[in-house]
């Protein structure tokens, strides 16, 4: 959950991740998928040594943050320690109380994974 005025929080650190036939991933992206509200939610990925070379950009616009691996060289393991990494924050001092729907997705290059979904709730 997420309380008005906090500061950016993980959405979900545990979330995990896997792929059967490849070590490594070429990207991911990170969604509010439900009650986006433009003027409010942001989206954020700050990497650090778990990271590898992954890089974040959030696009305000669609809800959606989007991270690579600039030469496809992060693992698995990698790119989940990014989604654990992933931070909401609301930036309204009366912030919709709607619960938002985040959808996660990666990607091997060939083959997108099934989404798998977390949920914010707000509270002021």
């Amino acid at each position: 959950s997420y309380a008005e005025k906090q500061v950016a929080t993980s959405i979900n650190p545990v979330v995990t991740i896997g792929d059967a036939d490849n070590p490594t991933l070429v990207s991911a992206t990170v969604k509010i998928s439900v009650n986006f509200s433009a003027t409010q939610d942001v989206l954020n990925f700050v990497g650090d040594a778990t990271t590898g070379n992954i890089t974040g950009t959030y696009n305000a616009a669609t809800a959606t943050l989007t991270l690579i691996s600039v030469d496809q060289s992060a693992t698995v393991a990698q790119f989940q320690a990014a989604l654990r990494l992933v931070t909401y924050k609301n930036t309204s001092l009366n912030p919709s109380l709607l619960t938002r729907s985040v959808a996660y997705q990666v990607s091997d290059g060939t083959v997108l994974s099934n989404v798998v979904t977390s949920s914010i709730s707000i509270g002021s």
